[in-house]
């Protein structure tokens, strides 16, 4: 699937099947992606800004310089995914599978 620049905010996609999909540049801000298939998509410089992506898989994806905020990557898997550039200050981590297989426990209550 093709979303390059797509804007998208505000959208739920909870739960879709987005493997592979072309997302540079998409506007998600606020986009519900909780448990969705990310697999190797390509986010590069999309907004995710305080997007919901708890549970959503997003092993390999290609996210250089993408903006999060405060989006919850709580229980996500970001295995061998590429964050370059991404700042993850506020991001909300816990069981969440880092790109080096790590788990990052942050967040949790």
């Amino acid at each position: 699937a093709n979303f390059i620049l797509a804007f998208m905010e505000k959208v739920n996609l909870s739960g879709a099947n987005l493997q592979g999909a072309q997302m540079n540049g998409a506007q998600l801000a606020q986009a519900n992606l909780s448990g969705a298939d990310l697999r190797n998509v390509e986010l590069s410089q999309a907004d995710l800004l305080d997007a919901n992506l708890s549970d959503a898989n997003l092993e390999g994806a290609i996210l250089l310089a993408v903006k999060l905020g405060e989006a919850n990557l709580k229980g996500a898997n970001l295995k061998n995914a590429n964050l370059r550039g991404v700042n993850r200050s506020r991001v909300l981590f816990c069981d969440t599978i880092m790109p080096d297989g790590a788990i990052e426990n942050r967040d949790c209550e």
